[in-house]
């Protein structure tokens, strides 16, 4: 996949740090797909922190990929432990991961957070799903015969404005979508 066209992203190709996130999420959702596919229910990582060229991430168990060999663009396995860490930090990765990392760690992930779905393409623009919401609240509302004429009026002006705000304020959607994901 050219990370420059990735659904559902602004185009990474200008931001090469955030590109080497998506890359790295992609693989970790399809690492994740192919886990659930074979009957298991997370997927289990090994992060090495030290110890040379043996320093890097590990996708899979039994059978694993190391994450520098199929992303060129973290062929450093310092950077790609990194970049997992920042990953796992930032809340864009659900699962099991030690409260300090030690030098070499197996954390387990059971699913990308809706942030990292969003950041990849694999959930709709909140954006897009909020005006899909607004327009159905609309026409329920506008072709109800159980809201007083009045009280009719009033709701439908509410959510004319809410649509406007949501079309005028990009990503107020996804604000809301974010904070709500993080129980706030």
């Amino acid at each position: 996949m050219d990370p420059i066209d990735m659904s559902g992203g602004m185009g990474g190709g200008d931001y090469p740090e955030w590109t080497k996130s998506q890359l790295l999420l992609l693989l970790i959702w399809n690492k994740l797909q192919e886990a659930y596919d074979s009957g298991n229910s997370e997927l289990r990582v090994q992060v090495n922190r030290s110890d040379g060229d043996r320093v890097g991430v590990r996708l899979g168990y039994p059978t694993s990929v190391n994450v520098s060999e199929e992303i060129p663009e973290l062929s450093r396995g310092g950077e790609a432990v990194a970049v997992f860490e920042s990953l796992r930090r930032e809340g864009f990765l659900v699962g099991d991961f030690p409260p300090y990392p030690e030098d070499t760690e197996s954390p387990v992930i059971y699913r990308l957070s809706m942030k990292g779905n969003i950041d990849i393409g694999k959930y709709p623009d909140p954006d897009k799903r909020f005006a899909a919401a607004l327009s159905a609240a609309y026409r329920a509302i506008d072709n109800s015969n159980n809201i007083p004429e009045p009280e009719k009026r009033d709701a439908l002006d509410t959510v004319e404005k809410m649509a406007s705000l949501a079309n005028n304020v990009g990503g107020l959607s996804r604000a809301f979508l974010e904070g709500f994901s993080q129980g706030g």
